[in-house]
Parts: C-alpha cells; sequence; structure tokens
C-alpha cells in the first residue's frame, strides 16, 4: 500500500510541476534515495514503479523550465538496470546533469558507471635504441602508440575512501574531491526522562494487576 500511495503521489507532483508557468528563480526539489525501491517486487510493483521511474527521466528534460530540480540515490544500479533495462539507465544517468560516485563494490555497478564516463584515448611515446656490431654505433627511433583506456577504472572505485567521490559535472571533467564531516552543534537533549507517577509510586504488584486487567479488557473488546 505504501509503495502505491508514494508511486501515485510521485506522479501526481511531477504532472502538476510540469503545468507551471517556466520560472527561473522557482526551485521545486524531488529528492528520491533508493529509486529503484519504487518498483518493489515484493508489494507486486513492479510495472507501475517501472512506469514512474521512466517518468523520472521524463520529468527531468522537462522540468527545469519550471524549476524542477531532482536527486537520485541508489547503492544498487544493477537492480535499477533490471527495473527499466540498460538503455533506459543510460539515458537516466545522461539526464543528471551531476553525478556524484562514492566507494561501489559490485563488478556488475562499477562496470556500468565506468562505461557511462567514457574512455580516452592515450598517445604513449615508445623509444627505441639499437647498437649495430660495427664501430658500436647507436641509433635511435621515436614512435607514437596510441591506446584506448576508461577514463574510470572499476578498481579505482572499489579503493575509495569514506568522505572521498568522483564528481562529474556536465562540461567538465571526472574529478576526485574529498568531504570534510560537519560537525552539528547539540541544540536540545535527545531524550529528557520524566517520572510516571503511578509507575513511580505504586506497588510492583499492583502495577502487574493493572496492566493485566487492560490487556484482558483490550481482548474481550476485540471479541465483539
Amino acid at each position: 500500500e505504501y509503495s502505491l500511495c508514494l508511486n501515485i503521489l510521485l506522479n501526481v507532483l511531477m504532472k502538476e510541476t510540469l503545468s507551471l508557468k517556466n520560472d527561473s528563480k522557482r526551485r521545486i526539489w524531488f529528492i528520491l534515495d533508493e529509486v529503484q525501491t519504487l518498483a518493489t517486487a515484493s508489494a507486486g510493483m513492479e510495472k507501475v514503479g517501472r512506469g514512474t521511474i521512466k517518468k523520472l527521466g521524463e520529468f527531468l528534460s522537462e522540468s527545469r523550465s519550471k524549476g524542477g530540480c531532482v536527486v537520485l540515490a541508489t547503492q544498487s544500479l544493477e537492480k535499477l538496470e533490471d527495473v527499466i533495462n540498460k538503455n533506459n539507465l543510460m539515458s537516466l544517468l545522461q539526464l543528471l546533469s551531476t553525478k556524484i560516485i562514492f566507494q561501489y563494490d559490485s563488478p556488475v555497478g562499477a562496470g556500468i558507471i565506468s562505461q557511462f564516463i567514457g574512455k580516452q584515448k592515450l598517445e604513449r611515446e615508445k623509444v627505441s635504441v639499437n647498437t649495430t656490431a660495427d664501430f658500436g654505433r647507436t641509433t635511435t627511433s621515436t614512435s607514437q602508440n596510441e591506446s584506448t583506456e576508461d577514463i574510470l577504472l572499476s578498481s579505482e572505485l572499489n579503493t575509495l575512501m569514506p568522505l572521498e567521490a568522483y564528481i562529474k559535472y556536465s562540461g567538465y571533467p571526472l574529478t576526485k574531491i574529498q568531504f570534510e564531516p560537519i560537525q552539528t552543534p547539540k541544540m536540545v537533549e535527545e531524550f529528557i526522562q520524566r517520572d510516571v507517577p503511578f509507575f513511580t509510586t505504586a506497588p510492583t504488584e499492583q502495577k502487574k494487576k493493572t496492566v493485566f486487567s487492560e490487556i484482558e479488557n483490550d481482548e474481550l473488546e476485540g471479541l465483539y
């Protein structure tokens, strides 16, 4: 029931946002953690959730002029791929202008990230030195070797430390960043204990009788 309500609510909110007039100063934030759970299999929501996530892709491409801002998070790209297939997953990632990638252990998910970030062409200079037998003449030759490699290797994702990440912003190269933890000040007491008169003053036997009688009354009321 919860998953169904969430899908309906999200679809209504996206539709209402797209119906607004264009406004470059407006900001309407949609923050969805573990987005793949919209299609929870246990609740029989696969088709509904799959449709909602696909609608998110359309919303990303159309909502910017309305002030729509979307933050998507997942710890399982492979599950998200199972829900919307690989092509739709790549399209969804393309529509997100900023990608922040933390430590990722799964080989499948790391491969998806590496493939999406792309490849780079490398040119390496190779120098060969040859010495001939006659007169000990030495000749040097230089050649250029070109190769193509992944910009971000799966092994680089596996070895990221806590608070380290890679950021990919549209139009800029991949960059490694580090976050600093923020120690927020303590504003209020986490738990304020107060005395409940009955439990602090009544004898133990009286407490037991009272609690048991309340349980029996609740059970009897449930029968009628």
